[in-house]
Order: structure tokens, then sequence, then C-alpha cells
């Protein structure tokens, strides 16, 4: 059973020496996506499992699309060199509570199973901010000091205030669910988001916080997708 680690990084390289140190087993490939705002990224390296740093570099920005872009070249590199188990996508700063005997066991006992967090409360006014109405200057969510930064703020404020008054909204028909960037899912269901990648841009073009929601969306947004997975159960 080949499992795929598949992270994103742009700092805390000590965590990540540290965490590929942990995932360093036969069993497991590891993938490497480093941020391309980086000019040198540190020496990491493995005994066992097979590391692979991605040649293509996104400059990812917080809540942003370029989140889910990086997400998806994790997944298409990963699937494109083998066939795996199961394949978990991680930030740079995680870190394994269990070994690789116990993790490999436990997804061994659970194949099959698709692991994806979801809330579980109602959260309909905030999906109705963040995804169902058209965000300005997204690449700059996380930008809190100087003038254009406050600028962009009131201004992106102001509009979201607009399209609630005169009714606007986008994204009508799809039912949303908010949940963990973070996950573990099988083969097949890699095969399936990757399928589905050209309708992101789409669907999330200007929203906020689209990376904790993409995978969620297009797992449960129609009943061809419950179809298409009709074996799969979704542990959230």
């Amino acid at each position: 059973m080949k499992h795929a680690y598949l992270i994103i990084a742009h700092n805390e390289f000590e965590i990540l020496k540290r965490l590929i140190q942990a995932l360093d087993d036969e069993r497991n490939d590891i993938y490497i996506h480093f941020d391309r705002k980086l000019n040198h990224y540190p020496d990491c390296r493995t005994s066992y499992a097979k590391l692979t740093f991605l040649e293509e570099r996104m400059d990812v920005r917080w809540g942003d699309i370029s989140v889910v872009d990086a997400e998806f070249a994790l997944f298409d590199e990963a699937y494109r060199r083998g066939e795996y188990s199961y394949y978990h996508l991680l930030s740079g700063v995680d870190m394994p509570l269990k070994t690789q005997n116990y993790i490999h066991r436990f997804f061994e006992k659970n194949a099959g199973k698709e692991f994806v967090g979801y809330y579980q409360g109602n959260i309909s006014k905030e999906i109705d901010r963040k995804v169902c109405r058209w965000h300005l200057f997204p690449k700059s969510f996380k930008e809190t000091e100087g003038g254009l930064a406050v600028t962009k703020r009131v201004l992106r404020a102001g509009c979201v205030r607009l399209q609630s008054l005169l009714g606007i909204r986008r994204n009508k028909d799809i039912n949303f669910r908010k949940g963990t960037q973070w996950l573990s899912i099988s083969n097949e269901l890699v095969g399936y988001l990757l399928q589905q990648q050209k309708e992101v841009p789409i669907l999330f073009v200007r929203t906020k916080y689209l990376c904790r929601l993409f995978a969620g969306i297009l797992l449960f947004a129609t009943e061809s997708t419950i179809c298409t997975m009709k074996d799969t159960v979704v542990c959230g």
C-alpha cells in the first residue's frame, strides 16, 4: 500500500525537515511545492521515501485561487507518476502524531474511505458572504499594512455590501460545504478531482477562503457526483 504525501511549504523549514524525517518510509513518496516567492529553499533529503520537488512553482496567496492551483499541481504530479492507495495533502508545518506503521495499518483497515473534514454547524451566512459574492483584490486578503492595503479592504467590503443591498448573488445552485484544507483521499477520488479541474476557476474566481471549500463542493455539489463515487464512504 503506497502513499503519496503532498506538501505545500513556504516557511518554517526546520519544521519541514522534521516532517520529512517523520514521513521517510519506503512505503511513501513525498512531493513538495515551494512558494515561488522563495529565492532559496532548504536542503531536504530522504533515506527511504522518494522525494520530488515540483518544478512549476506558484506564487501562492492566502485565500486566493493560487492555493488551489498549488494543490492541483501536487495532485497532478503524484497521480501521473504512480497509482497510490492514498494521497495526503499537508502544509509544511504539519506533523504526524502516529508512526508510519500505525498510519498504514489505519488506512489498510479503512481502505475505500475518503477522509475530508467538514464543519457540522450552520454557516449559511458565512458561505453567502464568502462565495456567493464577488470579492475585489483576492490576492491581497492578507495585506494589512499601508494605505493601499486599507483602501483595498474598504473597497472590498463596500463591494460586498453593495451586492447584498442589490440582491446580487452568484453560485446560487451549488450546495457549498466548508471544511479543512488538508485531507486524505484515494486514487479514484484524486482522478475525479483532476477531471473537474477546469471547473474550479469558473466557480471560485474572486471568492474568499476557497482553499477550504473546493474539494467539498466538487464532492457534494450534485447528485451525479455521488453517483460517480457511489462506492465511496466519506468520513467528515
